[in-house]
């Protein structure tokens, strides 16, 4: 009998296989099937407002790189190490030549050329426009430096989201690259996977959130609700009832890591009906995760109170306090850096996390092939979502006698 055989017979831990994970899925740097897919899109990398008049140092899909922003506004993505002889940029000077090595000062433009070679200004000038630090294209939208790290042939515009481009009269967009913006520790120090599709993960709501959402927020139906796959996303939702009133619930997660999540606080409810946020999520390295969030409100509006644990904001809970109110940081990271694959035992309230991964595997399978991804090259830059939370009476209550 075999080791496997014998933990399907006993469940004793001395059996357990060796466990793995889903290379393909989660594994982002260059050449690899996920790293490819993302690579097919323009992903933010830092808020606006943080790329000032010094370098920045980012990471994205793996790679270390520079950005720098000239005092004319336009902003720069280079790699670290100078050309010539290797040092950081991230110790350079910027003007509108570009950025400066602080090493011998050779200077790069937004694009990677060289300006400048101090005291080889006579000597081979022509060939000095040849040189070229490697560089991506980065635009500024929404608050945040999106960049596109894939190959140049293939890079599509960077798309407009509706609820971004027709929000209510009044209101404004919010940048913010927390994370988790009602609470958390900024980052998540895990694989992109595994936070990433929690936004499809509705079973989780009544359970891990039910003291900290509003009661018909919290008591979602524990089947997890339904869920669709369409060309670029994966929708779900879910329509709960509380007493005389009924809320409907919808989420879009569209590729690549597009999350369109209506705040479950319910705080800010637009008169439009649209989600009230639009987030992505980007994989630092293959356990290093960030989420930059564009939130939407009342210009007027104070910002969005924390989620309360036992009272408290997450960050001011003690390690006990963590255990006894854990949220979604301490159930994703709680899977380890790299989730294991080969030790889920998924189920109908899981179909959204199914239909998600599948939903990449056809865009890996289809890069291999030749063909882009959907949402990616010649696609509509024009985005329209449908996620949102509608509150209205329950038709189906009864007032008791």
């Amino acid at each position: 009998m075999s080791d496997k055989e014998k933990f399907a017979a006993t469940g004793s831990a001395y059996y357990l296989p060796e466990p793995a994970y889903d290379e393909d899925l989660v594994l982002v740097d260059k050449g690899t099937p996920a790293g490819e897919v993302f690579r097919r899109y323009w992903m933010p990398v830092a808020k606006s407002d943080k790329i000032k008049d010094l370098p920045v140092q980012v990471k994205a899909l793996g790679e270390d790189l520079i950005l720098f922003r000239k005092p004319s506004g336009e902003v720069g993505l280079v790699y670290p190490r100078c050309i010539h002889r290797g040092t950081s940029l991230l110790w350079g000077r910027v003007s509108e030549k570009g950025i400066r090595c602080c090493y011998h000062g050779w200077t790069f433009e937004t694009d990677g050329r060289c300006t400048e070679r101090p005291g080889e200004e006579g000597v081979d000038g022509a060939s000095r426009m040849t040189l070229r630090q490697p560089w991506y294209p980065v635009e500024e939208r929404y608050g945040f430096v999106f960049a596109y790290m894939g190959p140049p042939d293939r890079k599509p515009p960077l798309p407009r989201y509706d609820l971004l481009e027709n929000i209510p009269g009044g209101w404004e967009i919010v940048a913010d690259d927390t994370s988790i913006p009602a609470g958390g520790a900024g980052r998540m120090p895990c694989n992109w996977l595994q936070h990433h599709e929690n936004g499809l993960d509705g079973a989780h709501v009544p359970i891990l959130h039910e003291h900290q959402f509003p009661p018909i927020m919290a008591q979602a139906t524990r089947s997890g609700g339904f869920f669709e796959k369409l060309d670029d996303r994966v929708n779900g939702g879910d329509t709960t009832r509380i007493g005389p009133m009924m809320m409907d619930f919808k989420v879009n997660i569209i590729m690549p890591t597009v999350r369109v999540i209506p705040d479950p606080l319910l705080t800010n409810a637009r008169p439009d009906g649209k989600s009230d946020q639009l987030s992505w999520t980007l994989p630092k390295d293959n356990t290093d995760t960030i989420v930059f969030t564009a939130i939407v409100r009342p210009k007027d509006a104070a910002p969005g109170a924390p989620e309360r644990y036992n009272g408290k904001a997450w960050k001011d809970l003690t390690f006990e306090e963590h255990q006894r109110y854990p949220g979604d940081f301490e159930a994703q990271t709680g899977q380890g850096l790299i989730t294991f694959h080969s030790e889920e035992h998924l189920f109908a309230q899981d179909k959204g996390i199914v239909l998600l991964r599948r939903q990449w595997r056809e865009a890996i399978k289809t890069i291999r092939a030749g063909g882009d991804p959907p949402g990616a090259f010649g696609s509509n830059p024009y985005v329209e979502t449908t996620a949102g939370a509608k509150m209205m009476a329950n038709p189906d209550f009864v007032v008791p006698a």
